[in-house]
């Protein structure tokens, strides 16, 4: 495979992030050893980016892993700032919650445990800002089900809609196959939404930007 930014490049790149939190870097050793998948580097700092701009006061997560990116989105909002998460996987629902003690993020994280698309149904707040990683394939109803929970001029941020480039590949292996089919399938509807306005930028494994009309 070719790459727009070659892997010598993005190794340049890296020396100009400037994560120097010791537990985030803690979070992010574990995530690697243990094979469960967070927002890489330039992901985090693009999501920093839109929240400092944003400065959003109510936030959605689908998808809270061992919450590595609720608490980047933690340090990144206001004290006021109320953030829910969701998340079903009963292995990785009490390593967040300890992670949240340990960040001193707790205050603001209420995590609900259970299915995404069953939570959405209860949940009746709505969100100035939404940021969707959860399981690839159920990111169109999951879409669907969050995006009226937007509010108007709020920002959906949506990661790894490339996935791992196998959406632009003719041959997927056997593995991938589903999960990138429904990707792709994710992505037309997404870019021809008439409910916001949006893009998706090739930064980290694809991030996909949405602004609520």
């Amino acid at each position: 495979m070719s790459f727009i930014i070659e892997p010598k490049q993005l190794e340049y790149l890296k020396q100009f992030l400037k994560n120097n939190d010791p537990f985030l870097l803690e979070l992010e050793n574990y995530a690697k050893l243990n094979r469960i998948p967070i927002i890489d580097k330039f992901g985090a700092e693009f999501l920093k980016l839109f929240l400092m701009i944003k400065k959003p006061k109510k936030i959605l997560e689908i998808g809270t892993a061992i919450g590595y990116s609720t608490i980047i989105i933690a340090q990144n909002t206001s004290n006021d700032a109320k953030i829910i998460t969701l998340e079903k996987s009963k292995n990785n629902i009490p390593l967040a919650q300890e992670n949240f003690k340990k960040s001193n993020t707790n205050t603001k994280i209420q995590l609900i445990e259970g299915d995404a698309i069953d939570s959405l149904d209860i949940i009746a707040e709505t969100f100035d800002f939404i940021f969707l990683d959860a399981d690839k394939e159920d990111y169109l109803t999951i879409f669907k089900k969050s995006i009226g929970k937007l509010n108007k001029d709020g920002i959906i941020f949506i990661d790894n809609l490339l996935w791992h480039g196998n959406v632009a590949l003719k041959r997927i292996t056997k593995k991938m196959k589903k999960s990138t089919l429904r990707v792709k399938e994710f992505n037309e509807y997404f870019m021809s939404n008439n409910e916001i306005i949006p893009n998706i930028y090739t930064i980290g494994d694809g991030i996909g930007i949405g602004i609520k009309k």
